[in-house]
């Protein structure tokens, strides 16, 4: 697993160019394993943007990932120390949809699995026993960019906070 850091008071984990530097072209499935550290839980929240879904990991179609991408966010559990909860979510044309796949523990690795089919992305993480749909109205598929951990809004983050991430498109 490759491991992303985000610095104290940072936005993001890297510099947003190096996306660049692995685009890829037609996935229509892709496995997401990770694991986000106990570093990553705080509590209490610091204002209502703590509330805000953060990225964990995601894939950009095109060059505007606010228009046209699919990821996996989080939220600290702030009633269970060191508990998550993650969601599903779509960026597209009409704005963005979150779902809630579960609540997980820190420092556990996790898998969810998603798939693109005719008008929806599917997601599924059977460690939690979840499968989730989203709508997908939007249909290029051609160039894609993996999307990395970051703080959501105009949240930073409120200590270094460590994630381990393997990915694969299929």
């Amino acid at each position: 697993m490759r491991q992303f850091t985000i610095k104290r008071n940072r936005h993001y984990c890297q510099s947003w160019w190096t996306k660049f530097f692995k685009p890829r072209w037609r996935h229509r499935k892709w496995t997401v394993t990770f694991i986000i550290s106990n570093d990553c839980w705080w509590n209490p929240p610091r204002s209502e943007d703590d509330r805000d879904i953060n990225k964990l990991y995601g894939v950009g179609f095109g060059f505007n990932h606010h228009k046209n991408s699919w990821g996996i966010g989080w939220i600290p559990d702030f009633e269970k120390e060191n508990w998550f909860n993650i969601y599903a979510y779509c960026y597209n044309r009409d704005g963005h949809v979150f779902k809630l796949i579960g609540g997980i523990k820190a420092d556990r690795p996790y898998s969810v699995s998603v798939e693109s089919i005719r008008d929806k992305y599917w997601f599924t993480c059977l460690d939690l026993g979840a499968f989730i749909d989203i709508p997908n109205i939007n249909k290029d598929y051609k160039l894609q960019f993996d999307l990395y951990p970051y703080h959501e809004g105009d949240n930073k983050s409120p200590k270094e906070e460590t994630f381990f991430i393997d990915f694969n498109a299929l």
